[in-house]
């Protein structure tokens, strides 16, 4: 099967310290190091057709020549590719920020919820960023994910459903599907036509569970067209993920087509409809 994983992350090379530590660490990469870091583990990535890069370094797209040469690399390596960039929403140059990814094909921003410490008095100026970046015809993707001691005073659907209701003319993706709040996703995704959630992490995490068949459900209630596979590597790696999507998929009764749809064609067709 044809697979687009819409969640990789990069690394320092040989790096294994903790997530919150990897996070930090992605901000500190350029197209150098993606290149390096893509050579150095081919075999994690040679089974993949497309992918969506997880961006966190504000000044990524600094040296035009270093550009140049990954989107060579990438055009060489991936039928399909496109960039996620991390804004920060408490530089007050964030429109600077949001042209610059513009200019250098960037068709998604990120809001990082917990690792940004995304509380309730910052959700006025992320959906006014979210806007700006709507009018840039980029789109929104925003992390579900629903755990640690931080679960209510960061709430990340909050967030979404604020987002939702402002910006109805780009793509918003929910990572991770709400996690164990998938029923929450399922019921903003109904009522808002642009928002398609990704299976990263999450359902992985679930397999086995009671909440296994709850995604089951909202993917096929949602309709598999508004599903997009993703791995969130390294977090999860990617070989493992693929093949837990495959047979959560196989479990639960997909078709064929629809698995594929999920794994490559959803995501593909996506990145290439705004």
């Amino acid at each position: 099967m044809n697979i687009f994983d819409f969640n990789v992350h990069l690394q320092p090379i040989g790096d294994q310290n903790v997530v919150h530590d990897k996070l930090a660490q992605e901000g500190t990469l350029f197209p150098a190091d993606t290149i390096n870091f893509f050579t150095k583990y081919w075999e994690k990535f040679k089974s993949l057709k497309g992918l969506n890069l997880m961006i966190f370094n504000k000044n990524y797209f600094h040296d035009k020549d270093e550009n140049i040469k990954l989107m060579r690399f990438l055009d060489a390596h991936f039928e399909s590719h496109t960039f996620t960039y991390l804004i920060d929403f408490r530089d007050d140059n964030w429109k600077t920020l949001i042209d610059n990814a513009s200019e250098n094909g960037v068709k998604f921003i990120k809001f990082h919820c917990y690792f940004m410490c995304l509380t309730a008095e910052y959700h006025d100026r992320g959906v006014e960023i979210s806007q700006y970046a709507a009018s840039k015809k980029i789109g929104i993707v925003i992390c579900t994910s629903f755990g640690t001691s931080a679960m209510y005073s960061i709430d990340s659907m909050s967030f979404a459903c604020k987002v939702a209701d402002q910006v109805n003319d780009v793509p918003i993706i929910l990572l991770h599907s709400g996690g164990a709040r998938i029923h929450h996703a399922l019921l903003l995704a109904l009522d808002k036509p642009n928002i398609y959630l990704e299976t990263s992490f999450t359902l992985p995490f679930y397999v086995g569970s009671s909440l296994e068949k709850d995604f089951a459900f909202c993917y096929k209630k949602l309709g598999i067209e508004k599903v997009l596979f993703a791995s969130d590597h390294p977090y999860v790696d990617i070989n493992h993920a693929i093949q837990e999507n495959i047979s959560f998929f196989e479990r639960h009764h997909f078709s064929k087509a629809d698995t594929q749809a999920i794994l490559f064609e959803n995501a593909k067709k996506l990145i290439s409809s705004f």
